[in-house]
C-alpha cells in the first residue's frame, strides 16, 4: 500500500472519531437542556409603590435564573431577586420563601430625607416640626420621611419663623433662616435722684425710655452712702416694655469711738450700744447720743448724718460725787474696793455710782453693805457687826437632819446660870453628885435622841435602837470622821488611835457634856430647875420611858408602872420631854463627854460652858435606863463613871455652833 492511501485511511479515521465525540456532546447537550428546563420555576414580580416600579430594576444575586421584564426565572430553590429603584430603599428577597401564587411582591420603602436648618445670626431658638417641641439649639436637623411638614423658629428676642417643607425620599433640604430682633423700651427710675444708672456698662438718665432691641441687660442702679442695685433684666417677647423703680438701701454709719471714762453706756436714738473702737449703725437721718457711766455726769450730743458717713464721736465725762454718812455698832476700819478708806464714824463723798462698803474690826465678822450715792440728799448708812459666834447664831437653822440621819437642835443658852448636883437634903442624892456653878455661853446643837446602831455603822440597817456595847473611844473616831465628811472641825485629838484630849474651840462632833445633859433635863423651857426630866413629883408618870417596870421580869423594878417593853425601845418610843429631847428618861444611859472625877469643886468658882478634864479612865454616865428602879436612878443629878461599855450604856451626840 502506497503512502497515499496510507494517508487517505488515517484521514478517514480521524473523521470518524470527530463525528463520534460531537454526537456524544449533542446528546449530553441536550439532556442538560431537558433537566434544566425540567427544573425551571416561573415566578411573577410586583413592585409597589407605583412610583418605585416606574424606576425599578432587578438583579438576580444568587441561584441560577434570569428575569425579563416582570418574570424571574429560577432554577434552584434559593434564587434571590433584588429590586432597586430610586429614591427607595433596595430589597434582597428568596423568591421561594415569599411567594404567593405565583407572585413575590416588593413592598418598597422610600430612602428619608436630611433635613438641615439654620439661623442667622447664629443663635439658640426652640425648634418646633408640625407643632411638637423638638429642642433648643442654633441650628436643627432631622432625617424624614417623604411628606410635608412645617418648621417654627422661636425666640425670646427674634421674631418668630414659621416654614412649610415638602420632602422628597432620599433628598436632602438645607435652609438658612434671617432672624429679624424684637425691640422694646427699658424705663428705670430711682428713689435717690442723684443715682446714676448704667446699662450694659453705658451710663443713661434715669426716668428716660431706653428703646432697645430684646436681649439681656445688665442693669445698675448707684449713689453716693447707697448700696448699689445690679439686675440683669430681660427685654422679650414676653414683656417688651419694662419699668422699674428701685429703692436703694443707705449705707450704715461708721463711728470711731472716743470715749472717756471707758466702760460706761452709750445709747443713740434710746438704744445700747456695744462700745468697740469702731462700730456701725443702721443710717438714721439724726442720731441722738448719750454717754453714762455710774459717777458721772451723763453727756448727750445731737447731730444729722448723710449715708455711709464716716464720723468721729467723742464723749467725755465728769466725775459725780456725793456724801455718805457711815456709822457702826463698834468703831471699825471702812474698806473700799480693799482699800482702807477711814474709821467709823465718817461722812466721805463717794462716786455716784454704786459703792461696797466693807466694815471690819478684829474679833468680828466683816460686813459689807452696797450703796448708790445720791447728790440730792445725804446717804446714811447704820451697818452691825457681830462676833463669829454671833454671825453663827444668826445664820444657824433652829434644827437639821445630818448625813447620817440625826435630828439636831439648836440650844442658845444665852449665859444663863445653875447649880448642878444633887443637894444634901434631896432624897436619893448620893456623894459623888458635888454641886458646882456653871454657865453655859456657847450655843450648841443637840441631837433629839440617842444616836442608833444603824446610824453608827450603815451594816446595822435594821436597828433603830441605841448604840449600846461599844467603847468610848470609838464613838470619839465616829465623832470625828463625821465632822470631817460635814466640813467641820474635828473635835477630839488622837495621836495614832489613842486618844490625847479635846480641841474646845471645834464646832465638830462630840458627845454632850455633862452640864449639858443637866441643862437639858432640869432647866431648859421650864420656869425652875426640876429634880427628874419630868418635874419634881416623886412618882413616875404612866409612861414616862423605858425602866425597870412590873413586867420587867427584873429582881427590881419600879411597882405599879408600865412601859410596855422589857428590854431597849427603838428611839422615839415614848413622848417627847419637857426640853424636846427623848429618852433622858431610861432606855439607854448616856455616856457623856466629860472625865468622872471625884474631886470637889471649888464652891466659889463660876464654871462657864465646862469640859472637864482633857484625859482619864472614866466618863461620866448620865440618865436612867431600861434596868433603872430606884428614885436615887431617875433624878437628873444622878451620875455614874464607866472605863468599858455595857449593854444599857448608850450615848447622846452634840457639837458647838
Amino acid at each position: 500500500m502506497s503512502e497515499f492511501e496510507d494517508q487517505i485511511k488515517q484521514a478517514s479515521s480521524q473523521q470518524n472519531t470527530r463525528w463520534l465525540i460531537s454526537s456524544i456532546s449533542i446528546s449530553l447537550l441536550l439532556l442538560f437542556i431537558g433537566l434544566y428546563i425540567f427544573s425551571l420555576t416561573v415566578y411573577t414580580i410586583q413592585i409597589e409603590p407605583l412610583e418605585a416600579d416606574e424606576v425599578s430594576t432587578q438583579s438576580v444575586e444568587t441561584g441560577f435564573g434570569f428575569n425579563y421584564k416582570q418574570k424571574v426565572f429560577a432554577f434552584l430553590d434559593k434564587t434571590s431577586l433584588r429590586v432597586s429603584a430610586t429614591g427607595f430603599k433596595d430589597k434582597e428577597l428568596v423568591l421561594k420563601d415569599h411567594v404567593k401564587d405565583g407572585v413575590v411582591a416588593f413592598d418598597l420603602e422610600p430612602k428619608l430625607a436630611l433635613v438641615s436648618l439654620q439661623t442667622k445670626p447664629m443663635t439658640v431658638v426652640d425648634w418646633y416640626l408640625d407643632g411638637r417641641f423638638v429642642e433648643r439649639a442654633s441650628s436643627l436637623q432631622q432625617e424624614l420621611d417623604p411628606g410635608e411638614y412645617v418648621f417654627s423658629a422661636q425666640s425670646n428676642y427674634y421674631q418668630a419663623i414659621d416654614d412649610s417643607i415638602s420632602v422628597k425620599a432620599g433628598l436632602d433640604v438645607n435652609r438658612m433662616y434671617q432672624l429679624s430682633p424684637l425691640t422694646g423700651t427699658l424705663t428705670i427710675h430711682a428713689d435717690v435722684p442723684s443715682s446714676r444708672l448704667t446699662v450694659d456698662a453705658m451710663p443713661y438718665e434715669l426716668g428716660d425710655v431706653l428703646s432697645k432691641q430684646a436681649a439681656k441687660y445688665a442693669v445698675e442702679v448707684s449713689a453716693p452712702g447707697y448700696y448699689s442695685i445690679q439686675e440683669d433684666i430681660s427685654l422679650d417677647k414676653k414683656d417688651l416694655a419694662i419699668q422699674r423703680h428701685y429703692k436703694l438701701r443707705p449705707k450704715p454709719i461708721a463711728l470711731a469711738l472716743n470715749l472717756q471714762p471707758k466702760s460706761g453706756v452709750l445709747l443713740a436714738n434710746g438704744l445700747q450700744i456695744k462700745p468697740a473702737d469702731t462700730i456701725k449703725l443702721p443710717y438714721q437721718r439724726q442720731l441722738i447720743f448719750e454717754y453714762t457711766k455710774p459717777g458721772y455726769v451723763s453727756q448727750v450730743l445731737q447731730r444729722n448724718f448723710k449715708p455711709g458717713e464716716q464720723f468721729k464721736l467723742v464723749l467725755s465725762l465728769i466725775e459725780q460725787k456725793a456724801a455718805v454718812s457711815i456709822n457702826a455698832n463698834v468703831e471699825s476700819d471702812i474698806y473700799i474696793q480693799g482699800q482702807r478708806i477711814a474709821s467709823t464714824p465718817a461722812t466721805l463723798q463717794l462716786l455716784t455710782k454704786e459703792q461696797t462698803i466693807e466694815l471690819r474690826k478684829k474679833g468680828y465678822r466683816s460686813v459689807k453693805q452696797t450703796v448708790t450715792p445720791n447728790v440730792k440728799q445725804l446717804t446714811k448708812l447704820q451697818m452691825t457687826l457681830y462676833t463669829e459666834v454671833q454671825a453663827r447664831l444668826l445664820e444657824a437653822k433652829s434644827v437639821y437632819v445630818n448625813s447620817v440621819g440625826t435630828e439636831f437642835q439648836l440650844i442658845k443658852p444665852q449665859g444663863q446660870q445653875f447649880t448642878m448636883g444633887g443637894s444634901r437634903d434631896e432624897p436619893g442624892q448620893r456623894a459623888n453628885e458635888f454641886q458646882r456653878k456653871v454657865q453655859l455661853e456657847r450655843p450648841f446643837y443637840v441631837a433629839s435622841t440617842e444616836l442608833t446602831e444603824y446610824q453608827f455603822s450603815a451594816r446595822n440597817a435594821n436597828s433603830n435602837q441605841p448604840l449600846v456595847n461599844t467603847a468610848w473611844e470609838q464613838v470619839a473616831v465616829f465623832c470625828n470622821q463625821l465632822s470631817l465628811k460635814e466640813g467641820l472641825q474635828p473635835f477630839y485629838l488622837f495621836r495614832g488611835t489613842e486618844y490625847i484630849g479635846f480641841e474646845a474651840k471645834a464646832n465638830g462632833y462630840r458627845m454632850i457634856t455633862e452640864a449639858e445633859w443637866e441643862f437639858m433635863a432640869r432647866i431648859y423651857q421650864r420656869d425652875k430647875k426640876t429634880t427628874f426630866a419630868w418635874g419634881d413629883q416623886d412618882q413616875v408618870p404612866a409612861e414616862a420611858g423605858n425602866l425597870a417596870d412590873a413586867e420587867s421580869q427584873l429582881a427590881r423594878y419600879i411597882p405599879r408602872y408600865k412601859d410596855g417593853v422589857s428590854g431597849l425601845a427603838n428611839i422615839r418610843s415614848y413622848a417627847m420631854e419637857l426640853s424636846g429631847l427623848f429618852d433622858q428618861i431610861g432606855n439607854a444611859s448616856e455616856w457623856v463627854h466629860d472625865i468622872y472625877d471625884l474631886t470637889p469643886p471649888d464652891q466659889r468658882v463660876m464654871y462657864v460652858d465646862p469640859l472637864g478634864l482633857p484625859r482619864g479612865n472614866n466618863h461620866v454616865i448620865k440618865g436612867s435606863s431600861y434596868l433603872s428602879a430606884s428614885k436615887t436612878e431617875v433624878r437628873a443629878a444622878f451620875r455614874d463613871g464607866s472605863a468599858s461599855p455595857r449593854p444599857e450604856l448608850g450615848f447622846r451626840l452634840a457639837r458647838y455652833l
